[in-house]
């Protein structure tokens, strides 16, 4: 199992992609957080912004077709989108 991390400054891109995996039966469930801070340095200056952050459990082997999926949709504007394993879970 893993934790799919999809984010962006558009929550509705997200929520298009909350859709698109939960019709698919590509992940379990989804959670959207909204307004999260990111702190970033650029160009030697402290960068603030506010994004959102779409977080979804599903299995690992399904992370190749998640992202086909979401590049066929969203093309050149793809959001964010990494993994983490899940070690522990009751």
């Amino acid at each position: 199992m893993i934790v799919l991390n999809i984010q962006s400054d558009d929550r509705g891109q997200l929520e298009t992609a909350a859709e698109l995996i939960l019709k698919e039966k590509l992940a379990i469930d989804v959670n959207i957080q909204s307004n999260t801070e990111r702190f970033a340095y650029s160009a030697g200056q402290l960068e603030r912004r506010k994004h959102h952050v779409l977080r979804a459990r599903t299995k690992a082997l399904l992370f190749p077709l998640i992202e086909r999926r979401l590049r066929e949709h969203f093309g050149g504007n793809m959001p964010e989108l990494f993994s983490v394993p899940i070690v522990h879970m009751d």
